[in-house]
């Protein structure tokens, strides 16, 4: 596998086509793009950052191919009413070796024309976990909260997001001095930058690590939280 370079402007071009003919023909027009250019400078993404992330956490997958943790192009569109049939970003999944793809926190990667996303958290939180995660700030909420409120984290990342309850859940009092938190059913970080910032320069994944070594207390705390090392 290559040495990741730089994401290309063909790169960034076959999502912009996509974007304004989101169509099989078009895919198809393009196919050798997708085959020749974006699968692999994604791969070489994927693994370099996969290199660099061993020192952030050793629990955490790289798996440089469609299905490991770069996501199918293909949208599912069985039960929703968008049917066009492709994604028009390219993303990868960093996941926690100890579960599924989206069974624990994780670390996450999106490319589109417009713009690079780096993102962390837990995006599919199962009843279990979400159960564990809301015990562990029961009991040491303190410790998450304090992390949210530097200043460099705030202005890095802003505020802890994701699927919110409208009343405190059962078993927990709206006065809980952590309620906020213990409402969320997602716990997910992210920051953006334009793409153009990064096209064809290779330190993008300097930056990547750097974004998510800065989200890592966060994620170790929700990792913790479900039983599983970070």
């Amino acid at each position: 596998m290559a040495a990741f370079a730089g994401f290309s402007k063909s790169f960034v071009a076959f999502f912009k086509g996509l974007k304004k003919n989101n169509s099989k023909a078009y895919f198809d027009s393009k196919r050798e793009v997708y085959d020749n250019i974006v699968k692999p400078e994604m791969e070489a993404f994927i693994a370099a950052v996969g290199a660099g992330l061993k020192k952030i956490s050793p629990y955490f997958a790289a798996e440089p191919r469609v299905g490991g943790s770069m996501y199918r192009l293909n949208r599912d569109i069985r039960f929703s009413p968008n049917k066009l049939p492709y994604k028009t970003h390219s993303a990868a999944l960093f996941y926690h070796q100890q579960g599924g793809r989206h069974e624990l926190p994780a670390f996450y990667f999106q490319i589109d024309p417009e713009s690079v996303m780096f993102a962390a958290g837990h995006y599919m939180v199962s009843p279990e976990n979400l159960d564990l995660i809301r015990r562990a700030l029961d009991r040491n909420g303190d410790l998450l909260a304090a992390l949210l409120k530097k200043a460099a984290f705030k202005k890095r990342f802003g505020v802890l997001e994701g699927e919110t309850l409208k009343k405190a859940p059962r078993g927990y009092e709206e006065d809980h001095p952590h309620i906020e938190l213990l409402k969320l059913k997602q716990y997910l970080l992210s920051e953006e930058e334009p793409v153009k910032n990064w096209i064809g320069d290779p330190r993008l994944v300097k930056r990547a690590l750097d974004s998510f070594r800065a989200a890592a207390p966060v994620v170790r705390f929700l990792c913790m939280a479900s039983n599983v090392p970070f």
